[in-house]
């Protein structure tokens, strides 16, 4: 995969940190992973936002139709459970 180089500029202590326990990784590696740890979070919650946006809107006649479908869907699953006891 093609790579871009970037300057970053930190604190001398954040660097002396991070050589003390970065371990048998190198500078890039330690960054990388961060930057993927950080990139993971910020994706998580904007899909979160997303999702918590969609459920605000719905309307009450939405709600109540995905309340009957759970509650069937969990009658159901009880049905299955009791047949396959037998």
């Amino acid at each position: 995969m093609p790579t871009v180089t970037k300057s970053v500029r930190l604190s001398t202590r954040m660097v002396e940190d991070i050589e003390q326990f970065q371990g048998p990784d190198n500078f890039n590696r330690v960054v990388r992973l961060a930057l993927r740890g950080w990139l993971k979070r910020r994706r998580r919650k904007a899909e979160d936002e997303m999702i918590e946006n969609a459920l605000r809107s719905r309307s009450p006649e939405q709600i109540a139709e995905e309340d009957q479908i759970v509650r069937q869907g969990g009658q159901s699953s009880l049905r299955i459970l009791k047949d396959s006891s037998l």
